[in-house]
């Protein structure tokens, strides 16, 4: 993503720059490099800002506001990476039981469920199932039931 793409996409972010010596490109490129390295020393070498600048920068909102866009629009970027990986994985996998090769068919699926469980937390979304009824829940309903004692509900009396 060139720091072209960036200002195209987010120019309804208010980025102050009067005073400042630095355009709205050279911020917003900042902001990417951020996500891409975490650290503002690599960001101040590679683009000649003082390290300072940019980690002043980091506590403003426009900086909060644009990571935040950034950070969605790379989250949506790798769930479609997922899905076609995904998609393709199930064809192998087909492919696989019809056409034995090099590739074991135990390979395939574990590949499979490990970036199905990833894109579903990427969505979070649950990667389990969990069942059964908890003590807590025993507890309630035994709770519940003991309140009805001695009442009447619908005509008849429950002991």
């Amino acid at each position: 993503m060139s720091a072209k793409q960036i200002i195209s996409d987010y120019h309804d972010i208010d980025y102050p720059t009067r005073g400042s010596k630095y355009t709205i490109e050279q911020r917003q490129y900042a902001a990417y490099l951020y996500l891409m390295w975490g650290t503002t020393k690599k960001i101040a070498q590679e683009m000649g800002i003082p390290k300072n600048t940019i980690g002043e920068w980091t506590r403003q909102d426009w900086w909060e506001q644009l990571t935040t866009k950034l950070r969605l629009e790379k989250k949506d970027e790798i769930d479609s990476t997922l899905t076609r990986v995904t998609d393709k994985l199930t064809g192998a996998i087909e492919n696989k039981v019809d056409n034995p090769d090099d590739i074991s068919l135990r390979d395939l699926t574990t590949t499979y469920g490990i970036l199905f469980d990833k894109q579903r937390l990427l969505r979070n979304e649950p990667t389990s199932i969990k069942g059964g009824v908890t003590n807590d829940q025993l507890e309630s309903l035994k709770a519940q039931f003991e309140s009805l004692v001695g009442q009447t509900i619908e005509g008849e009396r429950v002991d």
